[in-house]
């Protein structure tokens, strides 16, 4: 969900890559944006969410030289690191599915040419909330990306932001 023209966005954590979803699951940990010298919070930030407000996670910089042959699982403040079957589509920490169709670079295209890379944006509004209606938005938020089946170890994929925003 891309922000409308005028519409306020405000980052309300982050972290700098590169990622490199690979094999095994990785957990980023984000760091919260201030404001005022205070740290912004995820929980406070879904309590007075408006109606017509959400919570969006924003993946900048994706590329990948070759199509990495797996999908992967995004998950927000996974207890403990306890990973939930690839296959749980139902988890309530279950941000969604990322692939990387569109960001593998095209052959002869130069990596300076090509280094924005590809952005994916999840409203994570429904999970935010279900997490917070139980306590469990505690302390700065955690991004988990599993992947689902062994990707390709040619694919050198890669994630070169990940922002929580709320628009």
């Amino acid at each position: 969900m891309a922000p409308m023209p005028g519409e306020t966005v405000t980052v309300l954590a982050s972290a700098e890559g590169p990622f490199a979803p690979g094999p095994a699951p990785i957990h980023i940990a984000l760091t919260p944006a201030s404001t005022a010298g205070q740290p912004r919070s995820l929980a406070t930030a879904v309590d007075r969410l408006k109606p017509d407000e959400h919570i969006v996670l924003v993946l900048h910089g994706l590329r990948a030289d070759a199509p990495p042959g797996a999908l992967f699982q995004i998950y927000l403040n996974l207890p403990d690191r306890q990973l939930p079957a690839a296959a749980d589509l139902q988890d309530l920490h279950r941000i969604g599915t990322l692939n990387f169709f569109g960001a593998v670079r095209p052959p002869g295209v130069e990596a300076a040419r090509d280094a924005a890379g590809r952005s994916y944006r999840f409203d994570m509004t429904a999970v935010a909330a279900g997490l917070q209606a139980r306590r469990r938005l505690n302390g700065p938020a955690t991004i988990t990306i599993q992947p689902m089946g062994t990707p390709s170890p040619d694919a050198h994929a890669s994630i070169g932001r990940v922002e929580i925003v709320q628009q």
